[in-house]
């Protein structure tokens, strides 16, 4: 059972090797929490304090039952923000939080150096709990299924503001299609578009994290096993260390494991260029950028990456051409793997005209018609018209907020 007060000593058995590293730490605050506290705040993304929605709770009531079944256990939360935050579950040992905290302490180096991050808050557990008092003032104003509705249309939006790190709210990329709707959506009220803009800014701080999901988790995974390495510990102490680190690089096909992969390019960039290749690759890259400057073939039984055929009930890997290999891997994490839909600007008033930029994965019409519907009805309070490509053909897609329409052509 860990402690608060253990903390202390396991930094300064670290800390001559965390020096050693070249990272970077400035203030870092670690807490100690239970484990229904940590699905508490993974359910809010890591934020101890954020605005209240339904789907948050649902979150935290999958996390719970996948922990209680022993199916997940969450180790640890990092928070981007100045001082970083971090929050560990109290049911390790002293021995796992040894890594846990050099895996932390990469985090927070990543954090403070990827260019992705820049622009993104330093304060943003501050806003965020500013944004949460925001939002209860508007649903005492408003009512509570105003509010809610409007969270749950701009939810649908929040994965769609852009490629690349902007302000302020609206820029004029056609990505920004979130930033679109808060601009020009004709029939929103002024509360509407300030609550809208106050989600905008949340989703815009997320956004460079779904970006670098393989390159965070395998630096942070890179530093915390050589740290270890060059920390003194007992037989049982490494012991423990190793059961934990071979759990989580292991792979559970067909799923990609972004600690493994991550580590695999890591320590090829090391034996490239030693620790200069590595920084480098930090501050610079996002997924896709590590994969095209690391990833090499011997890596692909390595990383425990394959091929799958996705008619089977039960697929067996296949290990396909390297080059294969890398283009899905590519296609998988582009754009975080969301689908990428840019705003038709020419045409896009009085309708809110999409266009989906296929890339040969096609848009789920299980769900299509329900998320069309949350903002033609919703946000633009009109008809949304989507081009797609389903099954190789071009389709058009609108939702006027009552009715749904898919035609051919």
């Amino acid at each position: 059972m860990l402690r608060a007060s253990d903390l202390q000593s396991l930094f300064d058995r670290l800390r001559p090797a965390i020096e050693e590293s070249g990272l970077h730490l400035d203030h870092l605050h670690v807490d100690v929490v239970d484990a229904d506290t940590l699905n508490a705040l993974a359910s809010y993304s890591g934020m101890p304090s954020r605005i209240s929605h339904w789907s948050f709770g649902k979150t935290f009531h999958r996390l719970r039952t996948t922990h209680d079944y022993r199916m997940t256990q969450i180790y640890e939360l990092v928070v981007n923000n100045r001082p970083a935050y971090a929050f560990l579950d109290r049911t390790t040992s002293k021995a796992q939080a040894l890594m846990i905290l050099a895996h932390v302490v990469a985090h927070v180096d990543f954090f403070q150096h990827n260019r992705l991050f820049y622009p993104t808050p330093y304060d943003m557990l501050t806003r965020m709990a500013r944004h949460r008092h925001d939002f209860l003032e508007l649903t005492r104003q408003h009512g509570v299924a105003s509010v809610e509705s409007l969270i749950d249309a701009a939810m649908v939006l929040m994965d769609f503001v852009g490629e690349r790190p902007r302000v302020p709210v609206g820029a004029s990329a056609p990505d920004d299609v979130m930033g679109f709707v808060i601009q020009h959506a004709p029939h929103l009220e002024s509360w509407e578009r300030h609550a809208l803009a106050t989600l905008y800014t949340e989703a815009r701080y997320f956004w460079p994290q779904q970006l670098t999901k393989v390159s965070n988790e395998g630096y942070a995974t890179f530093w915390h096993q050589r740290i270890l390495r060059q920390t003194e510990l007992s037989p049982e102490e490494a012991w423990e260390v190793s059961r934990l680190h071979a759990s989580v690089v292991q792979v559970t096909q067909p799923q990609l494991n972004p600690y493994r992969l991550g580590l695999a390019l890591y320590q090829q960039l090391w034996t490239d260029g030693g620790v200069d290749r590595v920084l480098d690759a930090r501050t610079q890259y996002d997924d896709l950028g590590l994969i095209r400057s690391a990833f090499q073939e011997g890596m692909v039984e390595h990383s425990g990456l394959a091929l799958y055929r996705p008619q089977e009930s039960s697929p067996e890997p296949r290990v396909g051409s390297f080059a294969a290999i890398q283009s899905q891997l590519l296609r998988d994490l582009e754009n975080g793997g969301i689908p990428h839909m840019s705003v038709q600007q020419e045409d896009s008033l009085p309708e809110l005209a999409l266009w989906h930029h296929h890339d040969g994965r096609d848009l789920d019409f299980t769900v299509l018609p329900f998320a069309m519907r949350l903002v033609a009805s919703r946000l633009w309070k009109g008809k949304v018209r989507i081009r797609t490509v389903r099954q190789r053909v071009p389709h058009v897609v609108s939702h006027d907020g009552t009715q749904w329409e898919d035609s051919v052509g």
